[in-house]
């Protein structure tokens, strides 16, 4: 194992810090079923500079021994660290600029160590807000106050999806400090508005947003994506309920197609992810679909079966679409369309 996989390893156990997955410390994906929880990048857990977090999930961490790219056969080192202790989100920093959001969660129910809401969910903005953002290697964001089929107000596609069509994807700097999107409840009155089948667990998505401080409408978009807000569902590869909860995530005891159940797991594990890539939106819902750091077109679409395949279209759909109160279909967003 090599020495910055001990490294992380060891900072896990000493931080409690854990994501309840099967993480890879490898530069190649897992070959699991579905666009779920269950496809995961390789993650290495990084030092946050605004304090730990601790999740009541587990991880198991395997190296391949002969990277970069694993053989069939390959020998593998495998660690679980797993610490049951409440989820808690981390303080933010007071000197990052003003998000760009209008939403800003309104449930008052919360758990007695919920922490209270961050300036990740600050006042709203003014209308027409676009991102702002620097230090791509793909330049501005050239984002656009109105969704198209390949941009909007949180950049346009290709920058959201940086180096797929080349040496591979960088994600790019969208943080809870600079994203744009609409408010869930307000987005609800809406007429012909996508999210109507997650109305009925609005209290549920509003009570995580304010203990994980990621917005309402963004954990609800992750259960829009993955199930539709249908709390019934079972994935390909046994992925369970509205969140689309990998069956070892489940506690032993209870229902995990419980919507309140699922989505807290659901959230919690998305904080988690997040935080490991250092508050990079992007990167984080990437991760949520398999993706990784150096995802290509090629390796997206290296899987027999297209249901299989690594949307490309899915930061375009989500960022874009679901955080503007927009069904994507309605656009037919998307540059790739490489998934059935």
């Amino acid at each position: 194992m090599h020495f910055s996989t001990i490294a992380s390893i060891a900072f896990l156990v000493a931080t409690g810090l854990t994501a309840s997955a099967t993480e890879h410390l490898g530069v190649f994906p897992p070959r699991n079923h579905g666009r779920r929880l269950s496809r995961k990048h390789p993650l290495a857990a990084r030092h946050n500079p605004h304090g730990t977090l601790t999740v009541t999930e587990y991880t198991t961490l395997t190296s391949y021994s002969d990277q970069p790219t694993p053989t069939a056969g390959a020998a593998t080192t495998t660690v679980t660290v797993y610490t049951t202790v409440t989820a808690t989100a981390l303080p933010t920093d007071t000197s990052s600029a003003e998000p760009t959001s209008t939403d800003s969660p309104s449930s008052t129910e919360s758990s007695s160590d919920a922490p209270a809401p961050t300036s990740s969910t600050a006042p709203p903005a003014s209308s027409g807000a676009v991102i702002v953002a620097t230090g791509s290697q793909c330049g501005d964001p050239n984002g656009t106050p109105d969704p198209s089929a390949t941009g909007g107000p949180n950049g346009d596609e290709n920058w959201l999806n940086c180096g797929v069509d080349g040496d591979g994807w960088v994600p790019p700097p969208v943080t809870l400090e600079n994203l744009v999107y609409k408010d869930l409840a307000e987005v609800l009155q809406q007429d012909h508005n996508p999210f109507a089948a997650c109305a009925p667990y609005l209290s549920s998505f509003e009570r995580m947003s304010t203990e994980t401080g990621v917005p309402t409408i963004f954990l609800a978009s992750i259960a829009l994506q993955e199930s539709g807000c249908n709390p019934s569902v079972t994935g390909g590869a046994t992925e369970i309920g509205m969140m689309q909860i990998t069956p070892e995530k489940c506690p032993a005891e209870g229902d995990c197609y419980d919507a309140d159940t699922n989505i807290a797991i659901g959230a919690r594990y998305f904080k988690t992810v997040l935080d490991l890539n250092n508050g990079n939106l992007a990167a984080a819902m990437g991760n949520y679909n398999g993706w990784f750091e150096g995802l290509t077109v090629a390796l997206a679409n290296n899987y027999a079966v297209c249901a299989q395949h690594n949307n490309l279209d899915y930061l375009q759909n989500v960022f874009n679409g679901y955080l503007q109160g927009m069904d994507p279909s309605s656009l037919n967003m998307g540059i790739y369309h490489n998934t059935c």
